[in-house]
């Protein structure tokens, strides 16, 4: 194509296409008007095949025929089709365009020709994978978390540092539980590792990866910090201070583990029921066999009045069993449980009134009433109500103590005023916080005065 088909082609895309796409607007508004009007529709057919014929003979006139399809559908030659243009910078430059509008143009065909140029620099880059760091960007184009990648730029030094330094908690925690793995878990490879955990097969560990469902179900978030073993490995290459417990360590921990639960069980023991106990206490709640009594309309059960009554039935239920959690006392069980069985049979002889139709509503709906309660005591009497003992008793001898302890200030000051420092150092030499906290509640109760003198408290008992 010769320099002045090359011209008259820019002038003709440019043209075609300004004049078609957009000095026009005003002709379509018109003709969607013209639409809208009855049989206005006719007549916009025939004006746009016109047009287009005028634009497409006006251009044929300028373009060579060899050339005019890449005119009339250019949407349709892909970068490759122009290749036969010469779009050097050279020859571009050589075309003297006379307007600015055609100097533009001339940059847009050089754009489309430089996307046609392959790129070597991007397939000169090596296309292998290693186990990288790089750093999503939010909306605000801030730095977030790092994300595992195939990238070569960050290194993993950086996840690590980006972690073990921020100030989250949770890669505190695990760095905490990694010290608790025991070294005989663990399968030391070249850049990896298998950690032992509760799972049958043994873990897969690298310091961007592990198999572990609690690292798996964060890899792809922006929580996606190391997990436990990630941090035993990291400890182990020396990535973060190796502070791991020796074998030994967690040997001792797990024997003092299970002495103190041995402890806690031995505490509870004294205030559990026994089987037999709790048996007579669970067969109290029974079902009776009710007959329906046709003594109500059935069709009041769908009144919102019924639905207060049910309401209230269910009220009742839950406070009992509530009530029965917080008991301490197992003379007071039995009581709280013969209510639980009343109400229960209250509630099925409310449906019951109703003849068949509410006995098949109360099947439908709270057939499992009886049983469920029973479940419920059982837990109560079993898991709830030995903690609970053991909780109240130990609030009875805190404050046996606290009373204990307020007399001995009491009695210390006596009926002169003696400085504060003294009667801590005498009477609490090992809980010196805890005394002075004492004599803040006194002070409180009315019945010591604290006045400070010469950076000192002194206390006065106030007499009654």
């Amino acid at each position: 194509m010769t320099e002045e088909e090359q011209t008259k082609l820019l002038k003709a895309i440019y043209q075609f296409n300004h004049k078609w796409y957009y000095k026009n607007w005003i002709q379509y508004i018109l003709l969607v008007i013209l639409s809208c009007i009855p049989l206005g529709a006719i007549l916009v057919i025939p004006i746009i095949f016109f047009k287009w014929r005028y634009y497409k003979k006006h251009i044929s006139s300028i373009v060579p025929p060899e050339h005019l399809q890449i005119v009339l559908s250019p949407h349709k030659i892909e970068s490759p089709a122009i290749s036969p243009i010469d779009t050097t910078p050279t020859e571009i430059t050589d075309v003297t365009p006379s307007t600015k509008t055609e100097k533009n143009i001339t940059d847009i065909i050089a754009n489309k020709a430089s996307d046609a140029i392959p790129n070597k620099i991007s397939e000169a880059m090596p296309q292998e994978n290693s186990s990288d760091i790089q750093y999503d960007i939010n909306e605000n184009n801030e730095a977030t978390s790092p994300t595992v990648s195939t990238s070569k730029a960050d290194p993993i030094s950086d996840y690590w540092n980006y972690w073990y330094n921020s100030d989250k908690n949770d890669i505190n925690t695990r760095i905490e539980r990694a010290k608790w793995i025991s070294p005989n878990a663990i399968i030391m490879k070249q850049d990896m590792c298998l950690i032992q955990g509760t799972a049958s097969t043994p873990y897969e560990v690298t310091l961007s990866n592990c198999t572990c469902p609690d690292f798996q179900r964060r890899k792809y978030t922006d929580y996606n910090y190391p997990c436990k073993h990630m941090c035993r490995l990291a400890m182990e290459k020396n990535m973060i201070p190796n502070t791991a417990y020796t074998p030994e360590e967690i040997t001792n921990a797990e024997i003092e583990l299970l002495e103190m639960e041995a402890e806690e069980e031995r505490i509870l023991s004294q205030y559990k029921l026994t089987d037999d106990k709790i048996s007579e206490l669970i067969n109290i709640i029974n079902e009776p066999n009710l007959l329906p009594i046709e003594d109500k309309n059935p069709d009041s059960m769908y009144s919102t009045a019924f639905d207060r009554k049910t309401d209230r039935h269910m009220e009742k239920l839950d406070n009992l069993l509530e009530k029965l959690e917080q008991q301490h006392d197992s003379k007071k069980l039995l009581p709280i449980i013969e209510k639980l069985q009343s109400e229960l049979v209250s509630f099925k002889k409310l449906f019951y009134e109703y003849g068949h139709d509410g006995a098949n509503e109360y099947d439908c709906l709270y057939s499992a009433a009886f049983t469920t309660t029973k479940e419920d005591i059982e837990r109560i009497l079993r898991e709830d109500f030995p903690q609970t003992c053991r909780e109240y008793y130990e609030e009875l001898a805190y404050l046996e103590k606290l009373k204990k302890d307020k007399k001995i200030i009491l009695n210390a000051i006596g009926s002169d005023s003696i400085p504060q420092a003294t009667v801590v150092n005498e009477h609490f030499p090992d809980c010196k916080s805890y005394a002075r906290s004492l004599c803040k509640d006194l002070e409180k109760e009315g019945k010591i005065i604290r006045v400070k003198e010469n950076n000192r408290y002194v206390l006065s008992r106030v007499y009654k």
